[in-house]
Parts: structure tokens; sequence; C-alpha cells
């Protein structure tokens, strides 16, 4: 429960803190470009399709039908395939824009990222124990910090696609809201599993508006981008504390 708490903690800090530079400098984060999707069901069907394909590709690696995946680049393999589809979507719609990634200004996006990743890394600890930290930053040393860097970046890239299709095709409040309640839902099964009571549901509600308020920053700014360098370091994080 601590280090849900914490996570809860560092995404919501983050999420104020995204919205202030989005309200503040509005123009500070590189946006990626906006168009419209004049044929949206026939988009959001490739899409799905692309969704179905990379399940069914994860089903394979929980039967060990995949790549080896007591090694790091048997990890990395699998993730690379699991993904394929949907980074093949990206490829079909034939623009960066397609998965919210702007055509420049990387680095700045990165740097933006990072100083909210900071921020992230400090409400994390604050709940779970500054003592911890000197584990953290020598687990990030240990070789497979590359496959959870790997993982996070092709995650993000997919939550991108996602977020940019229902706002090109329909509008940012239906991006919001069908990945807001999706994220609501996914929090309830999950609970579901061990026997739901109120500190659950409570915890369900923080989760669903934290990632309202994460996915209305990453619209507003048009930009995924600097939201990776944020989920590696809390992937990182949680991966460490175990």
């Amino acid at each position: 429960m601590t280090q849900l708490l914490a996570l809860l903690t560092a995404y919501g800090a983050v999420a104020i803190a995204a919205w202030l530079a989005v309200l503040l400098y509005p123009h500070r984060i590189p946006a990626a470009d906006s168009r419209r999707l004049p044929d949206r069901w026939r988009w959001t069907g490739g899409y799905l399709l692309a969704l179905l394909a990379a399940v069914g590709l994860g089903m394979l690696e929980a039967r060990d039908w995949l790549f080896a995946a007591d090694t790091t680049p048997g990890t990395m393999a699998n993730r690379l395939l699991i993904y394929a589809p949907l980074l093949a979507f990206v490829f079909w719609r034939r623009s960066l824009a397609a998965a919210l990634l702007p055509r420049r200004d990387v680095l700045a996006s990165l740097a933006i990222g990072l100083a909210f990743a900071v921020l992230a890394l400090a409400a994390w600890f604050s709940v779970i124990g500054p003592q911890q930290f000197p584990a953290f930053a020598a687990s990030i040393t240990q070789a497979n910090t590359v496959a959870v860097a790997l993982r996070a970046a092709l995650f993000d890239i997919a939550l991108g696609t996602w977020l940019a299709l229902l706002a090109d095709g329909w509008s940012r409040r239906v991006a919001l809201a069908v990945t807001s309640l999706a994220t609501f839902a996914a929090h309830i099964a999950f609970s579901l599993a061990g026997g739901i009571d109120s500190g659950e549901l409570l915890s369900a509600l923080t989760a669903g508006a934290i990632a309202l308020g994460l996915f209305s920053a990453v619209l507003a700014t048009r930009n995924v981008l600097w939201f990776f360098p944020v989920h590696l370091a809390l992937s990182l994080a949680l991966a460490q504390a175990g």
C-alpha cells in the first residue's frame, strides 16, 4: 500500500506541475503537429487490430513461446516484437504527430521531462523514505535498466498514439474521458482480484483523477516525450522497491 501511495503522490505532483507549466508557460513545451483525421473509423479499426496483435504476442510471451525472457536481450526483443504492430500503425499514419511526438526540440522536451522526473522522485522518496535513495541510485547501473527504459518508451509511444487518435479523430474531451475511464476500470479490475474495499475504491478514484490530470497535460502540450523521463524514473523506483 505504501508503494501505491508513493506512486499516486509522485504522479499527482507531476500532473500539478505539468499543468502549471501549461498555464504559465503555454509555448515552452514543444508541441507535435495537429491534424484532423478525415476517416477516423478506419484509423480506429487499424489501431484496434494492432492492439489485438500486440495483446496476442503478449500472451505468447506469457507462455514462453517468444524469445527467452531470462536475459536482458531476450526481454528487449520480446518488448520490440510485442509493440511492433503499434509501431507499424504509427508508420502507417506517416507522422510522428500520430504518437504525439514533436519533430523538433527533442532535447528541450526531454530536459523538461527530466525536471519533472526529479520532482516525481522527490515525491516518491518523501513517502517511501529518503534512506531508500542510495539503493535506487545503485540499481540504475544494472543491466536491466536498458530493458526498463525500452519498455517505458514503447508504452509511452502506444499511449501517445491512442491519445492522438481519439483527440484528432474525435476531440480532446473524448480522449480524456475514454482513457481515464479505462485507467479507472483497470484499477478496479485489479482490485477485485483481491476483494475490493472502500480503501481500494478510493485509490481507484484517485488513480483515475491523477490519470485525467496527466493525460490532459499530455494532450494540452501535444507532447508525450516529456512524460517519458517521469515514467522511466518511477518504473525504476518501483522495480528497485520490489
